[in-house]
C-alpha cells in the first residue's frame, strides 16, 4: 500500500535527525502521514523529545507518536547492556510490525541514537520489510555535535539521505507468513532457517550465494566438487545452522 506512509526513526540527543529526514523524504515525493520516534527514557533525550513535540504540535499533516523503549523492568534509560539492546529490538520490532499489519509502507531512519540501535534496526528491516520499504541514513557536511541546531533543510544545506540495502529473507511479504503472528522478534528469527530450507537454493538467489561463501570460508576453501556438494539443493538449512551469527543464538536464549 503506497498511499499513506510512515517514518519510523530512532532518536538520540539530536531531534533534527527526525525533521531533516522528514523534509528530505517529502522532497523525494514520499507521502508521509505518520512519524514514530523510538527513544530511550534517559534525561539526555528529554530536550530532543521536547523539541520534536513543539515541531509537531498542532500539525495537521502528520500523526506524531513518541515510543519509549521498555524492558522487563520498565522504561530503558540507555542502551548500554545486552538486556537494553534486547528491549530495544522488541520495541522497534513491534512498532514496525504494527505498521506492516496495517498495510503501510515504512521508512526506517537509523541515524539517531546509539550505534546498536542502527544495527538492530537493520535486523528488524530484514525480518519485516517488503520490497518497497526503505532504510535510510542521514549524512551532513559541516555539522558537529553541539553545533547549531537546524531543524529543517535550508537552501544550500549539504545534507543527504542515503538508502541502506536490506537483504530480505524471501520475495514473499513477511506479513503474509507466520512471522506476522509473532510479537517477539526472537521467535520470528527462529523461523528463518525453516523458511530457507523450504525450497531449492536455486530459487533463493542471494541467500544461496551467501550460504556458499560462508561454507567455503568455514571449510577452508574445498575443491569445486566439494563446493557443489555442500551447496546443492536442500542443504540450505544445514548451511544456515552452521553459519548463523552467534548474536542470534544468544538473542534466542535471552528471549526464552
Amino acid at each position: 500500500m503506497l498511499g499513506w506512509q510512515v517514518l519510523v526513526a530512532t532518536l538520540g540527543t539530536e531531534p533534527q535527525v527526525v525533521t531533516l529526514t522528514l523534509d528530505l523524504l517529502q522532497a523525494k515525493g514520499y507521502a508521509i502521514g505518520k512519524v514514530i520516534v523510538v527513544h530511550t527514557a534517559g534525561k539526555v533525550v528529554r530536550p530532543a523529545l521536547e523539541a520534536l513535540a513543539q515541531e509537531f504540535a498542532g500539525s495537521g499533516s502528520f500523526e506524531y507518536h513518541p515510543i519509549v523503549v521498555k524492558g522487563d523492568n520498565g522504561p530503558v534509560a540507555d542502551i548500554v547492556t545486552e538486556a537494553d539492546t534486547a528491549a530495544f529490538l522488541r520495541t522497534l520490532y513491534r512498532v514496525v510490525l504494527a505498521e506492516k499489519r496495517a498495510g503501510r509502507l515504512v521508512h526506517l531512519c537509523i541515524a539517531g541514537g546509539r550505534k546498536p540501535m542502527a544495527a538492530y534496526g537493520m535486523a528488524v528491516a530484514q525480518l519485516l520489510f517488503d520490497e518497497d520499504d526503505r532504510v535510510w541514513h542521514l549524512l551532513s557536511e559541516g555539522w558537529r555535535p553541539g553545533g547549531e541546531r537546524v531543524m529543517h533543510v535550508r537552501p544550500g544545506d549539504r545534507v543527504w539521505l542515503v538508502s541502506v540495502p536490506v537483504l530480505r529473507w524471501s520475495s514473499v511479504s513477511p506479513v503474509l507468513t507466520e512471522i506476522a503472528l509473532r510479537e517477539d522478534p526472537w521467535e520470528a528469527i527462529q523461523l528463518q532457517p525453516g523458511r530457507i530450507a523450504e525450497g531449492p537454493l536455486q530459487e533463493r538467489g542471494p541467500v544461496k550465494e551467501v550460504l556458499c561463501r560462508l561454507l567455503r570460508r568455514d571449510m577452508g576453501q574445498p575443491d569445486r566438487r566439494q563446493q557443489r556438494r555442500q551447496c546443492r539443493p536442500g542443504t540450505g538449512g544445514h548451511a544456515f545452522r552452521r553459519c548463523r551469527p552467534t548474536l542470534l543464538r544468544s538473542g534466542r536464549e535471552r528471549g526464552r
